[in-house]
């Protein structure tokens, strides 16, 4: 992943790396204390994202005075529901990837448990190995995850992606970019309730980089966080909000 802004004869491009495919081994959700006879021992997280390294260079070189540090980085765009026929399953296959975790453990995380912390209580009904019918918190009644609304999906995805990096045990501060071909699937609900969840699990260290494509989601974001906007500035014709 990369990006560059260019001011004057000045060039600032800033990347994503991936450092290697090592990663340590993983611990499980479930504290040691719990009784042994529930079902809730598979191994899902601590979360083991192999290091990527965020390097920022002006004018090709690395400057010296921005962040080089490792972090694990969960990166969230439209592709993540696949580039030629766009699913929910593919969605889950990505995030699964994404944070190097058995694509059977990602779908054993869509249960009712697992996401009444979640921030958007949804409810799941395992139909098969890779089928489930999805009750969202405004439904009584369980549809397939395609008779949703992309939205909807989106808002799924989202919650699972911050219930997981909650899971990790690990010190090091996760940071989660959403790109604006994923948040702009959002609808003025789902935009909302993507900025209240952050805001909530900020205290975790969950750092965001939210793209934003439309200046209404900005007037949302500062509705929601009224006490947290810093303030804003602008490159060319991007512009930067900074939130507490």
């Amino acid at each position: 992943m990369e990006a560059a802004t260019a001011e004057a004869d000045v060039i600032t491009t800033v990347r994503l790396t991936e450092l290697g495919p090592s990663y340590e081994k993983s611990d499980t959700l479930i504290d040691e204390d719990e009784d042994e006879d529930e079902d809730e021992d598979e191994e899902l997280a601590v979360i083991n994202v192999p290091p990527r390294r965020v390097l920022v260079e002006v004018n090709g070189a690395v400057g010296p005075t921005w962040p080089t540090s490792r972090f694990p980085v969960v990166f969230l765009h439209d592709n993540v529901f696949g580039r030629t026929t766009p699913t929910f399953v593919e969605a889950l296959g990505n995030i699964g990837r994404q944070f190097r975790l058995p694509e059977d453990a990602v779908w054993d995380a869509l249960k009712d448990d697992f996401f009444v912390s979640s921030g958007y209580r949804c409810r799941f009904r395992r139909m098969g190995p890779r089928k489930i019918e999805i009750a969202i918190p405004s439904m009584e009644f369980y549809l397939p995850p395609e008779n949703l609304s992309r939205s909807e999906q989106c808002r799924i995805i989202i919650a699972l992606v911050v219930r997981l990096c909650d899971m990790d045990r690990r010190t090091t501060p996760w940071v989660l970019i959403v790109d604006t071909s994923f948040s702009s699937r959002l609808d003025k609900d789902g935009m909302t309730a993507m900025l209240t969840l952050v805001a909530k699990n900020d205290d975790n260290g969950l750092q965001t980089v939210l793209c934003l494509t439309y200046e209404q989601d900005v007037a949302i974001a500062q509705s929601v966080l009224p006490d947290r906007w810093l303030g804003s500035s602008t490159v060319g014709e991007l512009t930067a909000h900074t939130f507490l």
